[in-house]
């Protein structure tokens, strides 16, 4: 499956949320949930996991430091990852954590994507045009 994200305002700064995935773009088995925002395969296997979130702030006050994680089944899976729209030290306009991720599910498992933008203030959003989650099954 892929799908896209909504565009999210008001977001508060290092503080983890869910994100919006509701822009199914390929779901040739029906394993996306959009209106829940998630991911279950119903065929257990390891899953090649993908995801990018891009953060703006209007006053270019983004710290890098911005991250996104997958969560299985509610909890965090692991490792975070962060990336840096432009290079260099300082603060940005952007910022865009992505991740991917061998991820073994079961078949009642679930994944969704949560973030933790981290800026200067409180006036940061996700830019839904930018955002993508997409899974697919390995073996």
């Amino acid at each position: 499956f892929a799908a896209g994200a909504a565009p999210v305002s008001g977001l508060v700064d290092n503080t983890w949320f869910k994100m919006n995935f509701t822009n199914e773009i390929v779901d040739s088995d029906g394993k996306y949930d959009a209106p829940n925002s998630r991911f279950t395969p119903t065929v257990a296997g390891w899953y090649w996991c993908y995801a990018r979130i891009i953060f703006y702030n209007a006053q270019d006050e983004m710290r890098s430091q911005s991250n996104l994680a997958f969560y299985k089944n509610g909890s965090n899976n692991g490792n975070n990852n962060s990336n840096a729209y432009r290079n260099g030290g300082g603060l940005f306009y952007f910022v865009t954590p992505t991740k991917s991720e061998l991820i073994y599910l079961d078949a009642n498992d679930y994944l969704e994507i949560y973030g933790r933008p981290n800026a200067v203030n409180n006036e940061t959003a996700a830019d839904g045009s930018g955002c993508h989650f997409s899974a697919f099954r390995l073996i």
